[in-house]
């Protein structure tokens, strides 16, 4: 059962909580800080609720204290504060929901659902590997929580893996953390945009060169020897050359690559990621990408959803863009603003717009005037 700790000074409030929680789950509740520290220690909770008017503190400066403690609980505001520049806060420092009181049991338990989801994809990662990976990828609606959980049971094995979505979405963010959740986390992670290779070049780009393959040839090992022992990131897949695509997948299938003007075959232990922002099977159909390259790639596939599909993230994410921007925050309207876009550049035009309208903000706050859309 589900271990709840809710700090709240309203007894009214606690006990309705209580009351309407404890068939579901193990409810604790605290009235005072020096309570909620020793709950806290000899309960170890995994998620804590905690209201932001408190006796003589801030619920949100609470919040870095409980996320210093080793196995930290999920930590979700609930509160009849409801600005959204209080949401952001909340955000920033830890927090993963905010709800506002009153609210309905269905609405609670969605956030505790979600609350035990990252929990368990927090106590799932590997031994040894750093288990705040998939908190660098911003979201805690629906589909990024399943999102993160296929990159979590996908990172332990071996097979390739082929990122879907629209440009600016995060494809590469995503590669990284696979890496980073996988046993080849020590080695060496290599990002290659295909789209950017010259087709006359792929061959000494990908395998490398030996001494004499062409005049004034200078030796060296290609991506794939470089990404050796570790993850190979091949992104705008689609967008190779059908010869190139016939050269790679000889690799994939052999393990081995052969450089320029070399006799000999070298072996490569490389875990290869694939991304693309194009429809490959209608490709395929079209006889512009090798079926049998869709089919040897196409595997484990991981569809990242464009952010107008998960408009409720915004604040999660302007919250994490204004951390490089410390004395900035962003108003209410702003918000409300940020969220009837349809961003079609995704997580990345965000991101710009958000650094833009820092830059340009009077008295460090953003508003609806400073936000700039391309």
């Amino acid at each position: 059962m589900v271990r709840i700790l809710m700090l709240d000074a309203d007894e009214r409030s606690r006990r309705t909580f209580a009351q309407i929680l404890s068939p579901f789950h193990h409810i604790l509740t605290a009235e005072t800080l020096s309570e909620y520290a020793d709950l806290v220690r000899r309960e170890r909770p995994d998620i804590v609720f905690l209201e932001v008017d408190l006796p003589g503190k801030n619920g949100i400066d609470v919040i870095p204290e409980l996320l210093s403690i080793p196995h930290p609980p999920q930590i979700i505001m609930y509160s009849t504060v409801s600005s959204i520049s209080t949401v952001v806060a909340a955000i920033r420092a830890g927090a993963v929901d905010y709800i506002a009181k009153p609210a309905l049991l269905s609405t609670i338990q969605a956030s505790i659902r979600a609350a035990v989801a990252r929990r368990l994809a927090h106590d799932s990662v590997p031994e040894g590997v750093d288990a705040n990976v998939t908190e660098q990828i911003i979201g805690g609606t629906a589909v990024m929580l399943e999102l993160k959980n296929q990159l979590v049971r996908f990172a332990p094995t071996i097979d390739p893996v082929l990122l879907i979505g629209e440009s600016g979405t995060g494809k590469e963010l995503a590669a990284r953390t696979i890496h980073r959740l996988s046993p080849r986390c020590g080695g060496p992670f290599v990002p290659v945009n295909c789209a950017a290779v010259p087709d006359t070049l792929f061959e000494a780009e990908m395998f490398g060169v030996d001494r004499g393959g062409y005049t004034d040839a200078i030796a060296h090992g290609g991506f794939f020897e470089r990404a050796n022992g570790g993850t190979l990131f091949l992104d705008e897949i689609g967008e190779l050359a059908a010869a190139s695509q016939s050269k790679l997948l000889r690799v994939l299938e052999d393990n081995q690559v052969c450089r320029i003007g070399s006799t000999r075959s070298r072996d490569v232990d490389v875990r290869v990621l694939f991304a693309t922002n194009t429809d490959l099977k209608a490709a395929v159909a079209e006889r512009k990408f090798r079926r049998d390259l869709y089919y040897r790639i196409n595997i484990l596939t991981v569809v990242i959803p464009p952010l107008r599909a998960r408009l409720e993230d915004i604040p999660n994410l302007v919250a994490a863009f204004l951390r490089e921007t410390p004395n900035v925050r962003v108003s209410d309207p702003a918000i409300r603003c940020l969220l009837q876009h349809d961003w079609p550049g995704n997580v990345r035009e965000l991101h710009g717009t958000i650094r833009r309208a820092s830059i340009i903000a009077e008295e460090g706050t953003i508003e609806p005037h400073h936000l700039q859309f391309p």
